[in-house]
């Protein structure tokens, strides 16, 4: 059999799990118990095998059942049985892969390090969230059983609970469809089958189809879990009597950190050989840009090199980022897009890694809109920012034309904006080529007023900021364009927030385009620039950074 279980918990762990879960003091008491289900089950007619006949995971069965005998042996045999039965739903609980769209951008996500004023840990659900075509509730019920099963491997978890957000802003009327058929099932098995002490549900934005479907499911609800559910809409007052607001992201009314799927990915993933963790680095780049990396960059040629290089970074970030967590610790994100930068200086490179860190905790109102950029497709949709598609400047930068104040709503800002401008760089940055050879931006600022002009020097200074000293972004050439003339009042104003290598980098060129054709050639540029290239192609950009109506 092994190395048996021994209690490691702690004393203060220990206390409460004797006092609420009636978990015996004495560890030969607690072998006996779980030998005892285990016999059971292996002796009972049930025709069913143990998936898993480890002490720790039979241990998690009597804890939530509060070591009484025949209720944990039910729903062990509950969950047996559903794994059996309900092959639809598990097949995906078996194979992440399959659902690792929903886990990415954030479907289920606990709340990292964070609880509930009782202790009980926090998961946000978000039904609807990141839905293709092919999507469906049964999906992202995998999604929420992975998740459980991966925080049951912690005894704290086990111990204290559970409470859970449900956010239905995404939950539209081909989701509540659903509900009926599956809410039984699904009821049945997180109060049936699931070894989770659930002690809070609460739901928010809940739409007025909610009330259709829980007159429905309350049925299968136990007195427990009604008692336990709480309906709050677009109101938070009550949520935060349950959780400090510093605890929960903007979204819920707090002031905590956005919520990150990417640390809660990998761990799922990580099982099953998938996480951004396990998998090395490994050079695909052509001679040409190899070449290129090596010379400008100081990249190492040897792969051995550059692994070791990006290994000491995540170190060093770990032990000195005073408890900052790596939204994303993969070899491709540290390597392209933070040493590249900082051409493979380590300190730069560091301190360009915890700023990007910071400014997303810091500048919660920005992230917020970053996190969300369906809240920003009226801006997109119109072209307030796009690339050029397939064109290069003369000297090989990706072109990026922004337009600040173009396609503005009378609730638009320059915030929604920089936050538009921050989800084109992230999605440009997945290319290699672009972090390698960088970017020539052209502003447009026709369409900058009054109003967009007066947010311009306190929002320019926190946008220079995270730009020139957070943003993994080689910034080649800045071409601003159709500039008012408030903006040389504008520009003394930021102008002490630039950097030398910016302020060089900087082109004034009004309404006069001929040195901006001498960056890039005319050909590629629209007429507004003086060029004979086709108009802006918002729809292509749009579609690739803004998720689809289907999906949402």
């Amino acid at each position: 059999m092994g190395e048996r279980y021994k209690c490691t918990l702690s004393p203060e762990l220990l206390k409460k799990a004797i006092e609420e879960l009636n978990e015996p003091e004495d560890n030969d008491k607690r072998l006996a118990a779980i030998d005892k289900l285990r016999t059971r089950f292996e002796e009972e007619d049930n025709e069913l095998e143990l998936i898993r006949s480890d002490e720790a995971f039979l241990l998690r069965f009597l804890r939530v059942r509060k070591f009484d005998q025949d209720r944990a042996y039910t729903m062990l045999f509950n969950y047996h049985k559903q794994r059996k039965e309900w092959r639809e739903l598990f097949d995906l609980v078996d194979d992440p892969s399959k659902v690792d769209h929903l886990l990415r951008c954030g479907a289920v996500v606990p709340l990292y390090d964070r609880r509930a004023k009782d202790g009980t840990f926090i998961t946000i659900g978000r039904p609807g969230l990141g839905f293709d075509d092919n999507t469906t509730m049964v999906h992202f019920i995998a999604v929420l059983v992975l998740t459980l099963e991966k925080l049951l491997e912690n005894e704290e978890f086990q111990i204290y609970g559970l409470t859970i957000i449900e956010d239905m802003a995404d939950f539209g009327l081909y989701l509540a469809m659903q509900m009926p058929s599956l809410g039984s099932k699904f009821l049945h098995i997180i109060q049936d089958a699931m070894p989770v002490r659930v002690k809070s549900v609460n739901m928010i934005h809940e739409a007025l189809v909610f009330d259709v479907i829980y007159s429905i499911i309350s049925s299968f609800m136990k007195e427990k879990m009604k008692n336990r559910l709480t309906l709050h809409g677009d109101k938070f007052d009550k949520l935060h009597e349950k959780i400090d607001p510093a605890n929960l992201p903007f979204s819920l009314g707090g002031s905590g950190p956005d919520l990150n799927p990417d640390w809660w990915t990998r761990q799922i993933l990580a099982d099953v050989g998938q996480g951004e963790d396990t998998a090395l680095y490994e050079c695909t780049l052509s001679s040409e840009l190899l070449n290129k990396t090596v010379a400008e960059l100081n990249e190492p040629e040897d792969n051995d090199k550059r692994l070791a290089a990006i290994d000491k970074l995540k170190t060093r970030f770990h032990e000195e980022s005073n408890g900052l967590e790596l939204i994303r610790s993969d070899d491709a994100f540290l390597l392209r897009e933070i040493f590249e930068r900082r051409k493979f200086d380590e300190d730069r490179a560091f301190l360009t890694l915890l700023n990007y860190h910071k400014q997303r905790i810091e500048w919660k109102e920005l992230f917020n809109f970053v996190s969300n950029p369906k809240k920003l497709e009226h801006l997109a949709t119109a072209g307030a920012v796009v690339p050029l598609q397939d064109k290069k400047s003369k000297n090989g930068e990706f072109i990026i034309i922004g337009r600040p104040g173009y396609g503005f709503k009378k609730s638009d800002d320059m915030l929604r904006f920089v936050a538009l401008l921050i989800v084109t760089l992230e999605k440009l940055l997945e290319q290699e080529e672009l972090q390698i050879c960088g970017l020539c931006v052209i502003q447009n600022l026709y369409d900058v007023g009054f109003s967009i002009a007066t947010q311009m020097p306190g929002i320019g200074r926190r946008m220079l900021g995270l730009l020139q000293d957070a943003m993994p972004v080689r910034v080649k050439s800045l071409n601003i364009v159709n500039e008012p003339v408030v903006f040389d009042m504008i520009y003394m104003i930021i102008n002490k927030f630039l950097k030398e290598k910016m302020k060089r980098r900087l082109q004034l060129h009004g309404s006069n385009f001929e040195k901006l054709h001498e960056v890039i050639e005319p050909s590629f540029l629209p007429s507004i620039f003086g060029g004979s290239g086709p108009d802006l192609d918002a729809e292509w950009w749009s579609s690739e950074i803004i998720p689809s109506d289907e999906s949402v």
